[in-house]
Protein backbone atom coordinates (compact mmCIF):
# COMPACT_ATOMS: atom_id res chain seq x y z
CA UNK A 1 0.00 0.00 0.00
CA UNK A 2 1.20 3.58 -0.96
CA UNK A 3 1.94 6.19 1.62
CA UNK A 4 0.82 9.86 0.37
CA UNK A 5 1.91 12.70 2.64
CA UNK A 6 -0.73 14.97 1.60
CA UNK A 7 -4.26 15.17 0.31
CA UNK A 8 -2.11 16.53 -2.89
CA UNK A 9 -0.19 13.87 -3.68
CA UNK A 10 -3.61 11.60 -2.61
CA UNK A 11 -5.24 13.13 -5.34
CA UNK A 12 -2.40 12.82 -8.52
CA UNK A 13 -2.38 9.63 -7.30
CA UNK A 14 -6.61 9.03 -8.18
CA UNK A 15 -6.39 10.64 -10.82
CA UNK A 16 -3.22 9.40 -12.65
CA UNK A 17 -5.06 5.83 -11.79
CA UNK A 18 -8.19 7.04 -13.23
CA UNK A 19 -6.67 8.08 -16.40
CA UNK A 20 -4.48 4.99 -16.62
CA UNK A 21 -7.53 3.21 -17.04
CA UNK A 22 -9.54 5.23 -19.72
CA UNK A 23 -11.09 7.61 -17.19
CA UNK A 24 -12.03 11.14 -17.98
CA UNK A 25 -10.92 12.93 -14.51
CA UNK A 26 -11.03 16.14 -13.40
CA UNK A 27 -10.07 17.87 -10.06
CA UNK A 28 -12.58 20.21 -9.80
CA UNK A 29 -11.32 23.28 -7.80
CA UNK A 30 -13.50 25.60 -6.42
CA UNK A 31 -11.98 29.25 -6.86
CA UNK A 32 -12.48 31.76 -8.90
CA UNK A 33 -9.19 33.56 -10.38
CA UNK A 34 -9.90 37.52 -8.95
CA UNK A 35 -7.77 40.04 -10.67
CA UNK A 36 -6.86 43.02 -8.42
CA UNK A 37 -4.72 45.91 -10.79
CA UNK A 38 -1.56 43.88 -11.79
CA UNK A 39 -1.81 41.22 -9.21
CA UNK A 40 -4.66 38.03 -9.81
CA UNK A 41 -5.51 35.64 -6.45
CA UNK A 42 -7.59 32.78 -6.12
CA UNK A 43 -10.47 33.13 -4.07
CA UNK A 44 -13.09 30.76 -2.89
CA UNK A 45 -16.16 30.49 -4.53
CA UNK A 46 -18.64 30.26 -1.99
CA UNK A 47 -21.16 28.62 -4.42
CA UNK A 48 -18.71 25.99 -5.39
CA UNK A 49 -17.95 25.30 -1.33
CA UNK A 50 -18.33 21.66 -0.26
CA UNK A 51 -18.39 20.36 -3.67
CA UNK A 52 -16.64 16.91 -3.91
CA UNK A 53 -12.57 16.70 -5.59
CA UNK A 54 -13.19 14.26 -8.28
CA UNK A 55 -15.11 13.96 -11.25
CA UNK A 56 -15.07 11.12 -12.86
CA UNK A 57 -16.74 9.43 -16.77
CA UNK A 58 -15.92 6.70 -18.05
CA UNK A 59 -18.00 5.52 -21.47
CA UNK A 60 -18.72 1.99 -20.47
CA UNK A 61 -18.42 2.29 -16.34
CA UNK A 62 -20.07 5.14 -15.76
CA UNK A 63 -19.70 8.56 -13.61
CA UNK A 64 -19.29 8.98 -10.14
CA UNK A 65 -17.68 11.97 -8.27
CA UNK A 66 -15.41 11.23 -5.30
CA UNK A 67 -14.35 13.38 -2.19
CA UNK A 68 -10.87 12.75 -1.08
CA UNK A 69 -10.27 13.04 2.51
CA UNK A 70 -6.79 12.25 4.86
CA UNK A 71 -7.00 10.15 8.63
CA UNK A 72 -6.99 12.60 11.04
CA UNK A 73 -3.83 11.88 12.09
CA UNK A 74 -0.08 9.18 11.12
CA UNK A 75 -1.53 6.71 13.50
CA UNK A 76 -5.32 6.63 12.76
CA UNK A 77 -7.52 5.61 9.22
CA UNK A 78 -10.31 7.85 10.99
CA UNK A 79 -11.25 10.58 8.52
CA UNK A 80 -11.17 14.34 8.99
CA UNK A 81 -15.28 15.26 8.98
CA UNK A 82 -17.01 16.08 6.05
CA UNK A 83 -18.10 20.33 6.41
CA UNK A 84 -21.82 21.04 6.22
CA UNK A 85 -21.13 21.82 2.96
CA UNK A 86 -19.72 19.25 1.57
CA UNK A 87 -22.51 17.18 3.51
CA UNK A 88 -24.83 19.79 1.64
CA UNK A 89 -23.58 18.65 -1.94
CA UNK A 90 -23.19 14.99 -1.48
CA UNK A 91 -26.49 14.62 -0.43
CA UNK A 92 -28.32 16.76 -3.33
CA UNK A 93 -25.99 14.69 -5.83
CA UNK A 94 -26.55 11.36 -4.76
CA UNK A 95 -30.51 12.01 -4.58
CA UNK A 96 -29.85 13.18 -7.80
CA UNK A 97 -28.92 10.07 -8.88
CA UNK A 98 -25.30 10.20 -9.48
CA UNK A 99 -22.59 8.16 -7.50
CA UNK A 100 -20.34 9.41 -4.68
CA UNK A 101 -17.42 8.29 -3.02
CA UNK A 102 -15.78 9.10 0.36
CA UNK A 103 -12.34 7.99 -0.12
CA UNK A 104 -9.37 7.92 2.38
CA UNK A 105 -5.87 6.82 1.56
CA UNK A 106 -5.57 3.42 3.42
CA UNK A 107 -8.87 2.98 0.96
CA UNK A 108 -6.52 1.91 -2.62
CA UNK A 109 -7.79 -1.48 -3.28
CA UNK A 110 -11.21 -0.44 -3.49
CA UNK A 111 -10.70 2.41 -5.24
CA UNK A 112 -8.75 0.41 -7.91
CA UNK A 113 -11.76 -1.74 -7.96
CA UNK A 114 -14.32 1.18 -8.94
CA UNK A 115 -11.97 2.27 -11.57
CA UNK A 116 -11.26 -1.37 -13.05
CA UNK A 117 -15.16 -1.33 -13.38
CA UNK A 118 -16.46 -3.23 -10.24
CA UNK A 119 -19.64 -2.53 -8.66
CA UNK A 120 -19.65 0.22 -6.02
CA UNK A 121 -19.16 -1.33 -2.41
CA UNK A 122 -20.44 -0.21 0.87
CA UNK A 123 -18.19 2.91 0.81
CA UNK A 124 -20.62 4.98 -0.98
CA UNK A 125 -22.16 8.01 0.52
CA UNK A 126 -25.76 7.07 1.32
CA UNK A 127 -28.50 9.55 1.30
CA UNK A 128 -29.20 10.41 5.04
CA UNK A 129 -25.71 12.19 5.39
CA UNK A 130 -23.15 8.98 6.63
CA UNK A 131 -20.34 7.83 4.76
Amino acid sequence: MRYFDSERDFTRWVLAEARSRGWKAAHLETYTVVRRGPATMAVPSKHAAGFPDLFCAHETHGVFLAELKMPRGPRTTRPRELSVEQVEWIRTIRLAGLVVYVWLPHEQDEILDVLSGALPTGRLFDAEGAA
